[in-house]
């Protein structure tokens, strides 16, 4: 349970970067390609970005560095 609310807490982290970014900047981080993002809305590019970027987080992609990380921080 605590779990899910830590990631409503990420989406929404995710959500307000994504809204201070442009079409541009949005388009380079998205996992589809520019030919299928170009007829997206900028708020489907925005929830995009939060969907993959959390499915990123979720398949460990950064996991030696969140370990450095929560280190630092919890010394």
């Amino acid at each position: 349970m605590m779990a899910n609310i830590y990631k409503k807490y990420l989406a929404d982290v995710l959500y307000q970067d994504a809204l201070t970014m442009n079409r541009s900047e949005l388009q380079e981080t998205s996992f589809y390609g520019e030919e299928t993002t170009d007829s997206w809305t900028l708020e489907k590019l925005q929830i995009e970005f939060v969907k993959d970027q959390i499915e990123f987080y979720e398949g460990n992609n950064l996991e030696n560095q969140v370990e450095e990380t929560w280190e630092k921080i919890n010394g």
